[in-house]
């Protein structure tokens, strides 16, 4: 439960196509904030290849971000929270395509963020490598007092599949809530913000 203290590191990393990881509970830190006063690891979670499950506990994020998924590798958040409260580079959770097809995949649970909830960093590279974010449930809670936090932060070759979650943020902040950035031909269906049902949203 220590927080990791190497500058730019990892707290727990899956590698390879073989791996795989589950976390049922627990916590893992991927800051040192309250011990130093500032953060030092780059992320909590980076999976390279192979597959982090996810079905309880918390991760906290470092500098960069909470969780990194790339390299092909996947995610699947079934439970337990996921809480980026430093307004990271990357977010919440980022998955990176720059060297393969990875993917994260909300069944349940819970993403709390201060500036991005979901950083899709699909750089274009090349069509063979597309990053993928499937939400078929689960809560997002915003942290949007500091300037503008965004729920899907991304460009057009990603693979979007989003619905049946909740958005929820302090109300006196909602200027500072955006739902899509970057992205293209993307719908979420039954999706509550704040309680308030919305059908759809466009990409812009």
């Amino acid at each position: 439960g220590n927080r990791a203290d190497k500058y730019n590191g990892y707290t727990v990393v899956v590698a390879g196509n073989s791996a795989k990881l589950t976390l049922i509970k627990g916590i893992i830190n991927g800051q040192s904030k309250a011990l130093s006063g500032k953060s030092t690891t780059a992320y909590g979670v980076l999976v390279q290849q192979g597959t982090f499950d996810m079905l309880g506990g918390t991760i906290y994020a470092g500098n960069y971000g909470g969780v990194s998924i790339s390299y092909g590798g996947t995610f699947n958040l079934k439970n337990g929270t996921i809480i980026e409260d430093l307004s990271s580079s990357y977010g919440a959770v980022c998955v990176d395509s720059d060297s393969g097809s990875s993917t994260f995949n909300m069944f349940g649970g819970k993403i709390e963020a201060s500036h991005y909830a979901i950083y899709l960093r699909d750089q274009c590279k090349t069509d063979e490598y597309i990053c993928s974010l499937n939400i078929t449930g689960g809560e997002i809670e915003l942290n949007a007092n500091e300037y503008s936090t965004y729920i899907i932060y991304g460009n057009s070759c990603a693979k979007v599949n989003a619905k049946d979650f909740s958005v929820s943020f302090d109300g006196q902040y909602k200027n500072n809530v955006k739902v899509l950035y970057g992205t293209e031909n993307v719908v979420l269906t039954n999706v509550t913000i704040n309680g308030q049902p919305y059908d759809e949203y466009p990409a812009a």
